[in-house]
């Protein structure tokens, strides 16, 4: 799904996408409620989830993930449980990141280098994102690409935690190579030196010394600018923390928290009211 940062439909926006990729627009270009809904019904129609074969979809601790009751009560509603996991964690959760996204994001990076040294003079706009992530989609969504899940260098069978997996340090690959050693090398020849060049030259340092003495920097006549110290403001925004969105205790309280901010724009609009009228 894409998400481009328009009010209307525009076709040619979504020209050389990936097979079934579809296109939302809003303004501001960010997921929303309403839009994640209508992706979730394209997710429903690939997972097909059942009584028997319920489905878990995890996602990060976003505001359009978390408060949307609409979503919640879909999910339920089709048996798909959603986990929330905060989004200090979240990356070691998903390996997609590791095996997809990151292949995607080269290969995407490649299209558009080679895109602009086709086109030189111009850059890459919204009528040109389509058609370069759909040719990097095509190369990042292969065999070679899956089978890094199970490589080496990502699973063994004595580390089966995924949070030790991803905590693990790098193999060092050097240890492997061979050292290059170096040839024996002949002398060199210097016809042209003489014992007046290979005599001790002494500098003078009297000089030297007493002007340098004198010698002002030019960092004391014009210091370099300084930045500006930032206020620290302290973040009064509640933490994230796993949780699962379709529980009933959770969408309990979701209801409860939408109640009562209706309650509040009940309020001011009846302030309002009276202030109009007065």
């Amino acid at each position: 799904m894409f998400i481009f940062p328009r009010k209307r439909e525009n076709t040619i926006h979504i020209d050389g996408v990936p097979p079934g990729s579809f296109a939302q627009y809003h303004p501001s270009g960010w997921m929303q409620r309403e839009i994640l809904v209508y992706w979730f019904q394209t997710f429903i129609q690939f997972s097909k989830p059942s009584n028997g074969k319920p489905v878990l979809l995890i996602l990060d601790f976003h505001a359009t993930h978390t408060k949307s009751l609409d979503l919640i009560n879909f999910a339920r509603e089709k048996n798909v449980t959603l986990l929330c996991l905060p989004p200090h964690c979240s990356h070691r959760m998903q390996p997609l990141d590791v095996t997809f996204m990151t292949s995607l994001s080269i290969y995407y990076q490649q299209e558009v280098s080679q895109w602009l040294a086709t086109h030189p003079g111009r850059a890459v706009t919204i009528q040109q994102v389509a058609k370069l992530y759909g040719a990097a989609f095509l190369k990042a969504a292969g065999m070679q690409t899956a089978g890094c899940s199970s490589g080496r260098n990502h699973h063994s069978g004595r580390e089966a935690n995924p949070i030790l997996q991803t905590q693990r340090k790098p193999e060092i690959l050097a240890k492997h190579r061979p050292l290059l050693q170096p040839k024996n090398a002949e002398p060199l020849q210097n016809e042209h030196c003489s014992s007046k060049n290979l005599e001790p030259q002494v500098l003078e340092t009297d000089n030297l010394a007493t002007s340098s003495a004198f010698a002002i920097s030019p960092k004391d006549i014009i210091p370099p600018p300084q930045a500006a110290s930032k206020k620290t403001e302290v973040n009064d925004k509640r933490k994230g923390e796993t949780v699962i969105l379709t529980s009933s205790p959770y969408k309990i309280e979701l209801e409860y928290q939408v109640e009562e901010k209706k309650k509040e724009h009940e309020k001011y609009a009846i302030k309002e009211e009276k202030i109009v009228l007065w």
